[in-house]
Parts: structure tokens; C-alpha cells; sequence
């Protein structure tokens, strides 16, 4: 794996960013489905949503790195694809960050709308920095969810994607995105 991003590939920081991300969106995805059904009397009640929220501030501190990072160092160019495929892929990466800002700064609010602070892995408080709006905890909930779903939706347009280009198109996408050297 080359550690440094070139035009061709892409470098250890942005493949090591984008596999930890992705694997904490999904975890988050499907942890957030799981918690909000437990009844009070279930063992993970409380520390489903402790391990929720930590998740997200670490993926929102994630999320900051890698902003700054690819503003910094340019990221490779796609690979050439027919003009509907390439706006496509665009705009689903570009929907990303929306879409991960978006959830994270709502979850975030979610808890924080009584003044409440929230912990990161009971290291340290984040404070509530943004309270007292009116119904704030019910619009952020909103918010959450349905850009949580949204998000799910472009992972999974991503992931066919991306093995198209791997299994149909046999060209480099994916492989640059492992980090394994492609025929390119």
C-alpha cells in the first residue's frame, strides 16, 4: 500500500479513513436500530446509546480529519467512466460529508437539547454547546433518522458501484480503494 496519495492511488491515510469509517457507519446504523427498541429491563438499555453516542463524536472527529485531509491532498482523479457514471459517482461522495455532518451534528444535539453534555467513551464531556431551541431534541431525532436511512441508501449505491467497476468494468476503482496494485 502506498502511504503517500498520488493521482493513481490513494495513500494509507485516506484508504485507512475510509475502511474505519465505513465499518462505524454501519456499526452505528445497525447499533442505533438496535437500541431504540430495548425495553427498559434489557442489560444493553443504557450502554447501547453511551456506545452510540461515543461512536459518533469519534466519527465526526474522523469525519473533521479527513475534510481537512483531502482539502490538503488532492485526492486521485476517477478513473474514465461514461459522463452519467462519473456525476453519479460525484455526487455521491460529495453526499457523504453532507450526509455524515448532517447525522452527526443532529446526534449530537439530540442529547444536549437539556444542557447535558455528552461523554466519549467516558473519557471526557463534550459540552452542550447548542440548547434550548424549541423542540430541539424532537427536530434533531428527525433529522437523525431519516439522514441515517438516507446515508444507508448512497452506502449501498456505493458498494454496488464500486463492484460493478470491479466485476463488470474490471477496472481499478476498488482495488485502489484496498490498497492492492490493479492492472493500471
Amino acid at each position: 500500500m502506498a502511504h503517500e496519495t498520488s493521482e493513481e492511488r490513494f495513500g494509507a491515510v485516506l484508504i485507512t479513513l475510509h475502511w474505519v469509517m465505513a465499518v462505524m457507519i454501519i456499526a452505528l446504523f445497525f447499533l442505533g436500530r438496535f437500541m431504540v427498541d430495548l425495553p427498559y429491563s434489557h442489560p444493553w438499555y443504557h450502554s447501547a446509546p453511551h456506545l452510540h453516542k461515543s461512536l459518533g463524536l469519534f466519527l465526526l472527529a474522523l469525519l473533521v480529519i479527513r475534510s481537512i485531509w483531502v482539502i490538503i491532498i488532492k485526492r486521485p482523479a476517477l478513473l474514465p467512466m461514461p459522463y452519467l457514471e462519473r456525476i453519479t459517482a460525484l455526487f455521491v461522495q460529495k453526499s457523504f460529508y453532507f450526509l455524515l455532518f448532517g447525522i452527526t451534528i443532529s446526534g449530537y444535539l439530540i442529547p444536549t437539547a437539556n444542557g447535558s453534555g455528552v461523554e466519549l467513551f467516558s473519557l471526557f464531556t463534550v459540552p452542550a454547546v447548542f440548547t434550548g431551541f424549541e423542540h430541539q431534541e424532537d427536530i434533531a431525532g428527525g433529522f437523525h433518522y431519516v439522514l441515517a436511512y438516507i446515508l444507508i441508501f448512497f452506502v449501498l449505491l456505493h458498494t454496488i458501484g464500486a463492484l460493478k467497476h470491479h466485476f463488470m468494468d474490471r477496472d481499478d476503482t476498488l482495488t485502489r480503494m484496498l490498497g492492492i496494485r490493479g492492472k493500471n
